[in-house]
């Protein structure tokens, strides 16, 4: 009796000590389990923060580039149109707003000096960090940028010539790269004469790819790279330029003929009810 006694004790002591065993592992697991969601909270949280904050910039940019364009089309208005409002005008005008009659954008420079050439680069690098969200308005931007720092470039190293010309001094090598002379300097840019997009595309892996491996001047044909990037961003803003202008042609051609039309026929009503031929019927 006595040792039936003892293992029944025993077993409840076992029993008993399950429990605890069985407490303890659901408190644990409850602790873990209470660890685990302020985990996933924190980070729900964190990005939630990170969403409202890109949302926030995102209205911010779409603040100051609407700011922007309202200057610009201030401006225009008054008169006192920069070089940018034009740029900015062609490339978000509706299909139906825009002018047939605009200049491509690559002889928006003629004209400008050094000074407004600066100027117009900052703006041109606002536009850039402002219109991200429309593709084409990203490579418009990226590509004026680019001739945009040629052509001050190009203005400065004219002034740099001009006043070494007044001086006496020889200004035959002054604002040309290493590893290419002025005389061939016209020589490249035949090259590159006639090329479409694509060609100066293919045209500029080829030159990296001799580049990398070393074939050919590395020197003479880094500058020939140079000027092909130039090239090729002027030929892409054409593109974009003519892509605009036919769009809109597509929508105001038809537009155009019909009021063509109805202002033919109501000349053709004005000349049949005349009072001459009135009087002339009767």
């Amino acid at each position: 009796m006595k040792d039936l006694g003892l293992r029944a004790e025993k077993q409840k002591q076992e029993q008993r000590l399950g429990e605890i065993e069985r407490v303890k592992k659901r408190r644990i697991d409850r602790e873990e389990e209470k660890e685990q969601m302020e985990k996933d909270m924190e980070l729900l949280n964190r990005e939630r923060a990170v969403a409202e904050a890109v949302e926030l910039e995102k209205k911010e940019e779409e603040f100051h580039l609407k700011q922007a364009k309202e200057r610009s089309t201030i401006r225009l208005r008054d008169g006192r149109g920069k070089p940018i409002d034009i740029l900015s005008m062609n490339l978000n005008a509706e299909p139906e707003d825009f002018d047939l009659n605009s200049e491509d954008p690559i002889y928006i420079f003629a004209g400008l000096s050094l000074k407004e050439m600066k100027n117009l680069k900052q703006d041109i690098r606002m536009h850039m960090e402002l219109e991200t969200e429309n593709e084409q308005h990203r490579e418009f931007w990226e590509a004026m940028l680019i001739v945009c720092e040629a052509e001050e470039a190009e203005a400065t190293q004219q002034e740099a010539r001009d006043k070494a010309r007044l001086r006496g001094e020889d200004t035959s090598s002054i604002g040309y790269e290493a590893g290419l002379h002025a005389s061939v300097d016209d020589d490249i840019k035949a090259m590159f004469q006639g090329k479409v997009f694509a060609e100066l595309l293919e045209m500029e892996e080829g030159i990296d790819e001799m580049i990398l491996n070393g074939d050919g001047e590395v020197e003479y044909w880094d500058a020939v790279l140079k000027r092909l990037k130039v090239n090729k961003s002027r030929v892409r803003l054409t593109d974009i330029h003519r892509q605009l202008w036919q769009r809109a042609l597509a929508v105001q051609a038809p537009k155009q003929k019909q009021a063509l039309e109805e202002a033919a026929k109501k000349r053709a009503e004005e000349r049949f009810t005349s009072p001459e031929d009135a009087e002339a019927g009767d």
